[in-house]
């Protein structure tokens, strides 16, 4: 009837076929710490491969990140956008849900904020300490704990990961 479930590799039905997908938003399928995503009425929560929802399905986007870590988004209650967050394996919330955009890179996170037309960046680690203010206009990974961060007046950057600045914002183009 149109519903989705999981079988293993010797066709043992863990999950049975009652949601309307299981995977991720981003339309793959992967298990990550035994668990997966599925989707329910339009929203995505979390399930275990033993049939054990974590998280009940109130996720509009929700996609594997980095180690047990997920990226999620919600309906904020704050305000008419949605907001994403960072939830674990377990369904636990690891970063809140305040950020318009959020990317996982080397177990740091670069956060976007939207003020009124300005989009803001900055950088935090998965405690929530913040790194890098949110007061740039764009922060990128160089790779190994390295990120260019452009100002508003389109310089650039490199600081650490911990968020020391290493160059002073003299630099007109830079990639990985």
């Amino acid at each position: 009837n149109g519903k989705v479930g999981l079988k293993d590799e010797d066709g043992e039905i863990l999950i049975p076929a009652t949601y309307d997908a299981i995977g991720w938003s981003n339309g793959k399928l992967s298990i990550v710490d035994k668990v997966v995503g599925y989707q329910s009425n339009g929203l995505w929560g979390l399930i275990h491969t033993s049939n054990k929802r974590v998280t009940e399905a109130e996720y509009l986007d929700l996609k594997p990140g980095e180690g047990s870590f997920l990226v999620a988004q919600k309906k904020s209650t704050l305000s008419q956008r949605p907001s994403v967050g960072i939830i674990n394996t377990s369904g636990k919330t690891i970063i809140p849900f305040v950020y318009d955009a959020l990317q996982l890179c080397n177990m740091r996170a670069v956060v976007m904020s939207r003020s009124g037309t300005k989009y803001q960046f900055g950088l935090i680690d998965l405690s929530h300490n913040v790194l890098i203010p949110l007061e740039y206009r764009n922060i990128y990974s160089l790779g190994s704990l390295r990120y260019a961060v452009e100002n508003f007046e389109n310089k650039t950057a490199i600081f650490t990961g911990e968020g020391g600045q290493m160059t002073p914002f003299n630099i007109d183009s830079i990639s990985a």
